[in-house]
């Protein structure tokens, strides 16, 4: 994935001092965990000792709430995740992330901090969640018509997270009616909730058929696109919950025949609506199993499981509750049971991946970042060589390294991978990506990290908060396979990179990047080694 963005980075754990860059989608976490809670309190029947374990469940949402806001705004990445393509649909989970932890305190929260403070804390987060959801509803479409530049198969699930939040402000500012007071403010607040559904329902059911339309007239999706097809169920699941709050708060802000309106669109366009979000359960299920035969690697995009079967969770449950029907009440028992699985599992496998990339001590960060600068500087200056006909002036490596393209048979392909690096310098993630083709392969044999396809290619090299440089020593290959030698800096740290390029019609079908992180001669061979002119990269 992604996936924040526009120019390349190592994978986390090839790089000593460069954090990987947090991106909008690790707030589906909080969303998830959320729901899990907030689905909890909602269930038909509820069994000894869950609201309190819900309550918990909350609390942590809060906390990572939070922890992600202040390292997400620390980094500064906004803007070069609203410039890459992929990265940009899922700034609609950090809204979502807000107005779950809201409903989680009227929900929950209440019976620890009070109806006062909840309803407050609600509120708070409700308005900024919903103003947040709004922007991203308005601004991440525009930038796909004027800005962002799609492939015909390029639609996949995540497209729905900016047009979703609305629905989850609809549904969530359903709690805050009653504490709206009386006459026009809930008057008002219940039709902007229902005008806010429209909005995300209508969208969604746009992109629903973009995506069904990617699905059927394209390649299946495969690795870590495919858990993003279940947010199609948890935006169906939010339109019917969002129908059940808002009935039954609406006799307290309408006219006695609308508010029995609102109970009929309730149950009959709920029941409809929940009908196709069975179908496409049934869709993602498939489309899952499918992938995990084939082997689904860890991704951000996991936590696309979870708030989405928990939106389904609420939306049984809302109709379970509407019409006493009992197969319904054990459909939201079944599905609340799936959902704590499915969060145990991705939470845990959360906290493994995070630990995994813990960050080298600063002591390291602070010597690499000085030999760095002294290289850098080396490295942009003109070196001396002595040979035996006396000091010759060497140009730096990649102008040496340069072919007279009208007299090279592979010049499309050679200049092909030059423009690559080039696109990668100046951050432009379209020019970067072009080289590959739809159905590509990368790996990080060093991590053990396959990413399938152009779009998981690109979502998973997003932006680092770190300045970064591309500094291409040479490219060598022939026919089908190309390799490069790269020097990639992070805020002046250098991190070698060899990359693999295999092609085939033109585009890269199959790349295979190794990275090398510069060490110090020892002494040891100084008698035996000589300097490698316009090579080095960290000598101290």
């Amino acid at each position: 994935m992604d996936l924040s963005l526009p120019t390349r980075p190592s994978p986390p754990a090839a790089h000593p001092a460069a954090r990987p860059l947090l991106g909008p989608t690790w707030f589906a976490a909080v969303m998830g965990t959320g729901i899990v809670a907030n689905a909890a309190a909602t269930l038909p029947r509820t069994f000894p000792g869950l609201r309190a374990a819900a309550t918990v469940v909350w609390a942590g949402a809060g906390i990572l709430l939070v922890v992600l806001a202040a390292r997400y705004l620390r980094q500064r990445a906004i803007r070069s995740h609203a410039a890459d393509p992929v990265m940009a649909q899922f700034f609609g989970a950090p809204p979502m992330a807000l107005l779950t932890v809201g409903a989680g305190a009227l929900l929950l929260g209440k019976d620890v901090i009070g109806l006062d403070v909840a309803v407050g804390v609600d509120w708070v987060l409700w308005l900024t969640g919903t103003a947040l959801g709004l922007v991203t509803a308005c601004t991440v479409p525009y930038l796909m018509v004027t800005r962002h530049r799609f492939a015909p198969d390029a639609a996949f699930g995540g497209w729905l997270m900016p047009v979703v939040p609305p629905m989850v402000s609809a549904a969530t500012g359903a709690l805050l009616v009653p504490h709206t007071p009386a006459g026009q403010p809930r008057l008002t607040l219940l039709l902007g909730c229902y005008a806010m559904l429209g909005l995300g329902l209508i969208a969604t059911l746009l992109v629903l058929a973009m995506i069904y339309g990617r699905l059927v007239h394209h390649e299946v999706p495969t690795g870590a696109t495919v858990p993003t097809v279940w947010i199609g169920l948890g935006a169906l699941g939010q339109s019917v919950t969002a129908l059940g709050a808002l009935a039954s708060v609406a006799p307290g802000a309408l006219p006695a025949p609308y508010a029995r309106g609102t109970a009929v669109l309730a149950l009959l366009g709920g029941i409809v609506v929940w009908g196709f979000a069975m179908l496409w359960l049934a869709l993602a299920t498939g489309l899952t199993v499918r992938t995990i035969r084939a082997g689904l690697p860890f991704a951000p995009t996991w936590w696309s499981f979870i708030f989405p079967v928990g939106a389904c969770v609420t939306a049984t449950g809302t109709l379970a509750t509407r019409t006493g029907s009992a197969p319904l009440g054990w459909t939201t028992a079944a599905l609340y049971t799936a959902l704590v699985f499915a969060w145990l599992v991705v939470a845990g496998r959360s906290l493994r991946h995070t630990t995994q990339h813990v960050r080298r001590p600063a002591g390291q960060v602070v010597d690499r970042q000085r030999r760095a600068h002294d290289d850098e500087r080396d490295r942009r200056r003109s070196h001396t060589v002595e040979r035996a006909s006396g000091p010759v002036q060497e140009r730096p490596v990649p102008r040496a390294h340069r072919r007279d393209h009208a007299m090279d048979p592979h010049s499309g392909i050679r200049a092909a991978i030059e423009e690559h690096w080039r696109a990668s310098e100046r951050g432009d993630i379209d020019a970067e990506h072009a080289v590959y083709a739809q159905d590509a392969v990368l790996d990080y044999p060093q991590s053990g990290e396959r990413f399938r396809g152009r779009a998981a290619i690109s979502a998973q090299r997003g932006g680092h908060a770190a300045d970064r440089h591309f500094a291409l020593r040479r490219i060598v290959g022939g026919g089908d396979l190309w390799v490069s030698e790269c020097v990639i800096t992070y805020d002046g740290v250098p991190t070698v990179s060899v990359s693999v390029m295999e092609f085939a019609g033109g585009h890269v079908v199959h790349e295979t990047q190794y990275f090398a992180d510069p060490f110090a001669a020892p002494e040891s061979r100084a008698a035996l080694a000589e300097r490698m002119p316009g090579r080095g990269v960290g000598e101290a």
